[in-house]
């Protein structure tokens, strides 16, 4: 998988784990059952065998919104349409939003931009935030890079 930034480069902006939740709500760690309980029932549930953790995780697939569990726990997501929205220190990041509105926020992660791919760390963690855009400059996904 090609991507337009290194994880971790340094030279991108970072942000701490703890400040990271999803439709600011749920963290890293949140339990499925929150997230079921907050959400309902997905759309669609998927166990696959993942080789980073040598075990199975879980995939609940929601309208705009794909996450990952491992032991029923959230550690990865896939945002892909406005309804959900990432909140990195209390700022809102949604698909549909022009990407200048995060030039001041991330003005590192903006510099560097590759690829109509915006890249920010998290710290103490071997991933990185990506932020999809289209030609105009307009968030089409936001998901994470976890290298394996």
């Amino acid at each position: 998988m090609g991507i337009g930034c290194k994880a971790q480069t340094y030279s991108n902006n970072s942000v701490k784990n703890e400040k990271i939740k999803i439709n600011n709500i749920f963290s890293f760690n949140t339990s499925i059952y929150k997230v079921k309980n907050v959400l309902g029932n997905p759309l669609d549930i998927t166990i696959k065998y993942d080789e980073f953790f040598d075990d199975n995780i879980k995939i609940l697939k929601y309208k705009g919104i794909t996450l990952y569990f491992y032991n029923d726990e959230l550690i990865d997501f896939v945002i892909t349409k406005h309804n959900h929205s990432l909140y990195i220190d209390d700022f809102c990041i949604k698909v549909g939003m022009s990407l200048k509105l995060l030039a001041k926020r991330f003005p590192k992660s903006y510099k560097n931009m590759k690829d109509d791919i915006l890249c920010v760390d998290v710290k103490k963690m071997d991933y990185t935030i990506l932020i999809k855009t289209n030609k105009k400059g307009i968030i089409t996904k936001i998901s994470l890079f976890i290298p394996s």
